[in-house]
Parts: structure tokens; C-alpha cells; sequence
């Protein structure tokens, strides 16, 4: 199963990347105001809760290192 951790990390990664991205520039305001931004945002944290928790089951000391 430890051949899954590199994807896994990998979600994880992509995840907060995507996170970085559509929020560059934005403010507080700027969320409030679109509902879209709000549900990627809720999405994007979905799949790195899930990356990590998938992460922490499989290999506790690689998530310990985060």
C-alpha cells in the first residue's frame, strides 16, 4: 500500500496549489461577494482533507512530517 503514498501527497499538493491559485489577489470581501470562488474553495479543501486523511491511515510518520 505504501506505493499509493507518492499519489497521495501528490493529490495533496495539487490541491494546495489550485487552493494558491484562485485565491492569489483575492480578498476576504472579494470571497464573500462570489459563490463560485466559495464552492471551489470548499471543494478544493474536501479533496486535501481526504488526501490527508488517506495519508495519515496509510503511512502515520510521512504525515507526521507534514
Amino acid at each position: 500500500m505504501l506505493h499509493k503514498r507518492p499519489k497521495i501527497v501528490e493529490d495533496a499538493l495539487q490541491a494546495c496549489r489550485e487552493l494558491h491559485g484562485f485565491t492569489a489577489g483575492k480578498s476576504y470581501e472579494d470571497l464573500l461577494r462570489d459563490r463560485g470562488l466559495q464552492l471551489i474553495l470548499e471543494r478544493l479543501f474536501e479533496v486535501l482533507g481526504e488526501a490527508l486523511y488517506r495519508l495519515r491511515n496509510l503511512d502515520e510518520g510521512a504525515f507526521d512530517k507534514l
